[in-house]
């Protein structure tokens, strides 16, 4: 199922726009080309993702790798400044923070992140 057709993604990407965090879009290699169809998908208020600098992880060779996880790592430390997110529709803000167990996270990224930091916080 594409990305922008599974609700609690939406949700997630709704809740964290809304509380002002940054959001930083992250595709393979092989995809980079695919940016502008995988916008198409998304819905209006998604929109915005369009303006921000996509990441893109290569798998294959651990030194491009480690280049695009310190690539994250960097505008997670350092976020550059962003559109501000319209709300096409009001979505309730969640109580807790988001569950680790998610079918959209990806672990490797996660576990490269802890890896280098020495603690990990998912939103």
């Amino acid at each position: 199922q594409p990305y922008f057709e599974r609700p609690l993604s939406l949700k997630e990407l709704r809740w964290a726009a809304e509380a002002g965090k940054f959001i930083q879009p992250v595709l393979r290699t092989v995809d980079v080309h695919r940016v502008e169809e995988f916008l198409s998908g998304a819905p209006q208020d998604m929109q915005f993702l369009g303006r921000i600098d996509w990441v893109d992880l290569n798998r294959e060779l651990i030194q491009y790798w480690e280049v695009g996880v310190s690539m994250i790592l960097e505008r997670a430390d350092h976020p550059p400044p962003c559109t501000p997110y319209t709300p096409a529709q009001q979505v309730q803000h969640p109580q807790a923070t988001a569950p680790l167990h998610h079918p959209s996270l990806n672990w490797a990224v996660l576990w490269e992140i802890w890896r280098q930091r020495g603690t990990l916080t998912v939103w």
